[in-house]
């Protein structure tokens, strides 16, 4: 059955799932969050509550469930109200459902319903031959560089805006091969304040910020925050001494978690649209916007759009008076999230509360939401976050059934990875080695970590001056590997001899280390295929299944579109932050350029899907932030 507040014929049914529930009820509030009425919920042998009301208007009538359950962290029955975890829509900061009829003239763009995919992803062909730039909408819409008008930075209709410089350098990009955009999360997040006036930005006024922080102190001494970062870089840059320039980073500090930018990595609401996007964040109004966004998107730069989407976790869990972003573990506690077998609460294996994904009425979540982007959103492919936690029978049943309700060739990829082995502990989980033959997409580490030279995680653990020194020894493909300047700490050539053991940094061990990461560049340019056949660093004869990435095979796809070829995205360092960071400081700019080049070649040129950071082209960089999520 359909769940939420189902909008039929004229009428409204709410539906929701919560079989350990003691009572449950609707609560419907007018516009101004006036309660209308309270209409009991009845439930059926498989716990699903549900209650037609005529007092429930699409489109104008908010709610909230109000549910009685016990709640085995606290030992106690707790009665609260909650929003609805298959909310349509939502009021500013998700406080409120709203009733949404999505199929209503008035939430859809003109000629909405004839807005059709830019690239067709219905073979094996075109699904090899996608190239995608992956970016943040805030980064490609926020800046004077941009050409976007103020009151559309930073916002959906930002991206409508056919005669900006952004969305001509996306239709540049098409031109020259691109045929899809990713956008980082774009689903109903926790971490921006919604609300105007209560975020800081670069045009916020200093005795604004001051407010909003709550401080007694001055945030900053100039006209705006963005003009007090210019002077204080400035000043950093004058001192030019290490241990007394971080102005910029000491005021940035004060104000990023007041600030319109996260990556939005905690899903609050799984099925409607973030609000700090739209003009206004109340209501339908964002999903009015999105859907202008994506319409532009496929007819006014030819590319199809990928949703980056995160089931692996969720933000909240436990009682919603206590963790306001709690939604579906306030419904059914220990249900939606997975357990930790020794303490017996909510795991966070991953950045957040771990999604229990194996179980069915997660799963049904995961498709009945995947569907309504499909639908109603025209979403063309999904990047999914930690997959590896998502098990495999999951990922093959969502993805088949996903493309039967919608009649639609959607296209799936996601990290599989399983960093910690908890997801494989309990079922087949959706990683690199098992996804092979599904038709599913996994980003492939082995050519990012031969062209770039280190692996992200690689200097965890060490101080800070071994970690840089690791980095600074550990040069890739297109970081100086084997030219000159690559020498070891006894001042030898590291690729002079051919030695036996790669995890020796010797100047004999470093040649070997040096072109067994050529056959992973090779294999990977190869589509990642299992069969592959090649003859290998040592001049055997080998195939792509074979062991030789830390244990594991280089090739693990059947097709080529299952292996995501990429050296730079929003995770880690750039490309090009890694390759001046890896500098002697003797490069010029022209033969730092040339080694940019150089390593995006190796995932466009080759079979696969090939994958990028937005700005690759233009030698992005991050001033050295590794994890920019809150930047």
């Amino acid at each position: 059955k359909q769940l939420g507040a189902v909008v039929e014929n004229g009428k409204v049914t709410f539906r929701l799932w919560a079989p350990t529930a003691r009572s449950v009820s609707v609560v419907l509030y007018d516009k101004d969050k006036k309660q209308i009425k309270e209409v009991p919920l009845t439930a059926d042998e498989t716990g699903m509550w549900s209650a037609e009301s005529a007092d429930a208007k699409a489109n104008e009538t908010y709610y909230k469930y109000k549910v009685k359950v016990f709640r085995p962290d606290a030992m106690e029955v707790a009665e609260y109200e909650v929003t609805d975890p298959y909310s349509l829509a939502l009021s500013t900061n998700s406080k409120f459902s709203l009733v949404a009829d999505l199929d209503a003239d008035s939430t859809k763009p003109a000629d909405w319903d004839g807005d059709e995919p830019a690239y067709k992803q219905d073979s094996d062909q075109n699904l090899a031959a996608i190239s995608i730039t992956e970016t943040h909408l805030r980064d490609i819409t926020v800046g004077k560089d941009k050409g976007i008008s103020d009151e559309h930075q930073g916002k959906y209709l930002g991206l409508t805006e056919t005669g900006s410089v952004a969305v001509q350098h996306l239709a540049d990009l098409h031109a020259a091969g691109m045929t899809h955009i990713e956008l980082l999360p774009i689903y109903d997040f926790s971490t921006v304040d919604e609300e105007k006036g209560k975020t800081i930005d670069l045009n916020t006024t200093c005795a604004k910020a001051k407010e909003i922080l709550g401080s007694e102190d001055d945030v900053c001494t100039a006209d705006t925050v963005g003009a007090a970062l210019i002077a204080l870089a400035k000043t950093d840059v004058e001192t030019n001494d290490p241990s007394k320039t971080h102005g910029v980073s000491d005021l940035l500090g004060k104000i990023k978690n007041k600030d319109s930018y996260n990556w939005g990595y905690d899903p609050f609401h799984y099925g409607v649209p973030e609000g700090s996007y739209a003009t206004d964040p109340e209501g339908l109004t964002r999903t009015v916007e999105l859907r202008q966004m994506i319409q532009s998107l496929h007819k006014n730069t030819g590319l199809n759009v990928v949703m980056d989407v995160v089931y692996n976790h969720t933000d909240g869990a436990g009682d919603p008076t206590k963790n306001g972003t709690s939604v579906l573990d306030a419904i059914v506690p220990w249900y939606y999230n997975r357990l930790d077998v020794v303490t017996g609460g909510v795991k966070a294996a991953t950045c957040c509360k771990d999604s229990a994904s194996e179980h069915k009425m997660f799963q049904k979540l995961m498709e009945d939401t995947l569907v309504t982007w499909v639908d109603q959103y025209h979403i063309d492919a999904f990047r999914f976050d930690l997959m590896g936690y998502i098990p495999k029978a999951v990922m093959d049943d969502t993805l088949k059934n996903v493309k039967e309700r919608t009649g639609k060739s959607v296209f799936f990829f996601g990290e599989g990875w399983d960093p910690d082995g908890s997801a494989s502990a309990k079922f087949e989980a959706s990683t690199q080695k098992t996804m092979g033959g599904t038709g599913i997409g996994t980003f492939n580490d082995r050519i990012r970590d031969a062209v770039r030279g280190v692996g992200p995680f690689d200097h965890a653990g060490k101080t800070d001056k071994d970690a840089k020194d690791f980095m600074l020894s550990k040069k890739g493909f297109a970081t100086g590997m084997c030219t000159s300047a690559d020498v070891g700490t006894d001042g030898k050539a590291r690729c002079g001899d051919l030695g036996t053991d790669e995890k020796v940094v010797s100047s004999s061990a470093n040649n070997l280390f040096a072109r067994k990461r050529m056959d992973w560049i090779r294999v990977t340019m190869a589509g990642g295929i299992r069969t592959y056949e090649f003859t290998d660093y040592q001049g055997d004869k080998s195939k792509g299944e074979n062991d030789g990435y830390w244990g594991s095979p280089v090739g693990y796809t059947e097709k080529p579109y299952e292996t995501i070829n990429y050296v730079s995205k929003h995770d880690n360092a750039t490309l090009f932050d890694l390759i001046t960071y890896t500098s002697t400081g003797d490069e010029t700019m022209a033969l730092q350029t040339r080694q940019q080049a150089l390593g995006l070649a190796t995932a466009i040129l080759g079979q696969g899907v090939f994958f990028d950071q937005q700005g690759s082209d233009l030698l992005r960089s991050k001033s050295f932030e590794n994890d920019s999520y809150n930047s």
